[in-house]
């Protein structure tokens, strides 16, 4: 189990969280027996730079960050974002007015 990272950018830098379910315990009954069963935390998430989408059980204990960096400053830095998951945003030419590809 490990904490996201986008294996592409190799960090957790450009990743935005869509989903995060904490940890839980819950009865699983099995007819004649019943125990408690733990369900580790979850949490879904794609890179802003990359556009790299995944899933899966986190660390107990482990919450998404706050994001760290803008989507201004991904902009800047690389000359794209992905604001939402599979919508591209690129700067013009002269730096300005942004085009957006995608749906």
């Amino acid at each position: 189990m490990e904490t996201p990272t986008c294996p592409s950018c190799r960090t957790d830098k450009y990743l935005r969280y869509l989903h995060f379910q904490p940890g839980y315990s819950h009865v699983l009954d099995l007819g004649v027996t019943q125990r408690n069963q733990w369900q580790g935390p979850e949490t879904q998430f794609y890179c802003r730079k990359c556009n790299y989408f995944n899933g899966h059980t986190v660390p107990d204990g482990w919450e998404p960050p706050n994001e760290t960096i803008t989507d201004q400053e991904i902009l800047a830095e690389v000359g794209h974002v992905y604001a939402n998951q599979g919508q591209k945003t690129t700067r013009q030419p002269n730096g300005t007015p942004m085009r957006t590809y995608g749906s």
